[in-house]
């Protein structure tokens, strides 16, 4: 991350998400941002 940003990636909040293992999380993230997770999980 770059100094300043307020944001984090979206991939650094899922792998967050995932690693605490808190699927209530991810379904607080808005859709467009869920399809977009999945379609980078998807991808090889």
């Amino acid at each position: 991350m770059r100094r300043g940003e307020v944001r984090i990636p979206l991939q650094m909040a899922v792998a967050a998400i995932k690693i605490l293992n808190k699927k209530e999380y991810f379904e607080q993230i808005p859709k467009h941002y869920t399809d977009l997770v999945r379609i980078y999980d998807d991808f090889p």
